[in-house]
């Protein structure tokens, strides 16, 4: 059985961590401190970028 994630989900957890200086791991490679920060703000952007490009309804809290 395949187990679905959500990309959305995943890197936005990931990216709060890069916002407290990690440490993260993206892509195979560990970022702490400043570029985990910065690391994490590329994540963000990204997940902006493709919530506009496939017009994803984000849930309500």
């Amino acid at each position: 059985m395949v187990k679905k994630i959500d990309l959305r989900d995943e890197l936005l957890r990931v990216s709060s961590q890069g916002l407290i200086g990690g440490p993260i791991e993206v892509e195979g490679k560990t970022y702490i401190g400043e570029d985990a920060i910065q690391k994490a703000y590329d994540l963000i952007d990204l997940v902006h970028i493709l919530e506009r490009r496939y017009r994803v309804k984000t849930p309500k809290s």
